[in-house]
């Protein structure tokens, strides 16, 4: 983007566009005072220094000068909904995103933009959000048509207001999901009521591949309930000394159960020799030479109602990248309930509803009504699988939300939400190290 004045005050706003960028806001001050041309791009990296420096009532200052000359730089809306966030001003919120909405009826990257600072705004805490972007959503209907932002969004709050079929119907008008970055593609597969049932009575849903058990039976009295992964080669070599060390020096009569997809004659090697080692190890496989990345994923919630079957015991699924700390009582995690779901509502962009709940440690009670869930959760994940016309990352998430509500305004189903459970098991933060670090961290541990 060209700026105003000479080619040396260019130079000089983009040194100041660095500093910012880098972090450097005490000299992007500094530099900012050799500037003598005073256009938009000037004050705009000013308001940035100065946001950065937590000069919020200066910060507004410039930005609001950027748009008396640019009403519709999203960009600055966006910094100056910041700044009356940190300030605790949120009533001046609401009026700066209606000035923007006024502004941009001819903006050509109005969807994707303004998701930006709707996504940060949604990780501000500011009182009453849901109700405020509602309010503003609906504005933006009426002044720009209800296009895929405003279907996206309007799915976030009704997901989150409980108004899960008009949700579901939101999110399935949405044309273009890839504008709004990975972490929307959960929309895709986000289905309720209606459109939920359509997925479940279809008639042309696969056959499953056999299961191949091993041939090691456990004796039922010996355990109270069964820890579930599944996994394909890769996740096994990486992550079984970890989880099976974890497991042996922490938990007490539970049965660990791995199912590998697709596995070598080493991995099945490997697991015959783990389960002569360890007498709460057992395993099984099978052969499907069409399963994908995806299919590894969700093989531990496609196979949990053969499981639950098999065991006749409650089922913990977790993830293969486990490290258990703590021994627990999953009697005290259901508290009566059929289902408790792990869930985390401090992660970037929670409100996302397939961020809420976490795949990653699911308690199943092992009786009727739980079984009518997982053979429609079942359902669920292979039809989104077997369509191979997009990414449906997040579906397990994705599935566990819409079905645990549905089976338990139709069936009766009892479920919770577990807040914290850091002192019974950790995964890696993908922020702070690889999976590998994490392992050679944790077998430190254990």
């Amino acid at each position: 983007m060209p700026f105003d004045g000479t080619n040396a005050e260019s130079h000089m706003i983009e040194n100041v566009k660095a500093l910012n960028k880098d972090g450097n806001y005490a000299n992007a001050l500094i530099a900012l005072e050799e500037v003598n041309n005073k256009d938009r791009y000037y004050y705009y990296e000013a308001a940035k220094t100065a946001l950065g420096l937590k000069n919020y009532d200066v910060t507004i200052d410039n930005i609001n000068k950027v748009l008396a000359m640019k009403a519709d730089w999203v960009g600055a809306c966006g910094i100056k909904v910041a700044a009356l966030n940190h300030l605790r001003k949120f009533d001046g919120i609401a009026p700066a995103l209606i000035d923007l909405i006024n502004n941009s009826a001819k903006a050509t990257n109005r969807e994707s933009s303004f998701a930006s600072i709707f996504n940060e705004l949604l990780d501000y805490k500011v009182p009453g959000i849901l109700i405020m972007l509602d309010a503003v959503l609906e504005y933006y209907r009426f002044k720009l048509g209800a296009d895929d932002f405003y279907n996206f969004y309007k799915g976030i709050v009704n997901s989150n207001t409980g108004q899960l079929r008009l949700a579901s119907s939101n999110f399935n008008s949405v044309t273009n999901l890839e504008s709004f970055g990975r972490h929307s593609t959960g929309a895709a597969s986000f289905n309720f009521g209606e459109n939920l049932d359509e997925i479940l009575n279809r008639n042309e849903a696969r056959q499953l591949t056999p299961i191949k058990f091993s041939k090691k039976k456990i004796p039922a009295s010996t355990y109270d309930t069964v820890m579930l992964a599944s996994c394909d080669n890769g996740y096994f070599e990486t992550f079984i000394e970890l989880l099976i060390s974890s497991i042996s020096s922490k938990l007490e009569r539970k049965v660990f159960h791995i199912h590998v997809i697709n596995p070598s004659k080493r991995t099945l090697a490997k697991c015959s020799e783990i389960a002569r080692k360890y007498h709460f190890f057992n395993f099984s496989h099978e052969v499907n030479p069409s399963a994908q990345k995806l299919e590894f994923a969700c093989s531990r919630f496609i196979r949990l109602e053969e499981f639950l079957h098999v065991y006749k015991k409650d089922v913990v699924v977790c993830d293969m990248d486990s490290c258990f700390i703590q021994d627990f009582d999953v009697d005290v995690l259901l508290r009566d309930r059929d289902i408790a779901v792990k869930v985390d509502n401090k992660c970037k962009l929670h409100f996302y509803p397939w961020r809420q709940f976490i795949a990653s440690f699911v308690v199943f009670k092992y009786n009727p009504t739980t079984l009518r869930f997982t053979k429609d959760l079942s359902k669920f994940l292979t039809y989104f699988v077997d369509r191979k016309d997009r990414d449906y990352w997040y579906v397990d998430q994705t599935a566990l939300f819409c079905l645990l509500e549905q089976h338990a305004e139709r069936h009766n189903l009892g479920y919770r939400l577990i807040e914290r459970t850091s002192h019974i098991v950790l995964v890696p933060n993908a922020k702070s190290e690889s999976k590998k670090e994490f392992v050679e961290r944790m077998l430190e541990t254990v």
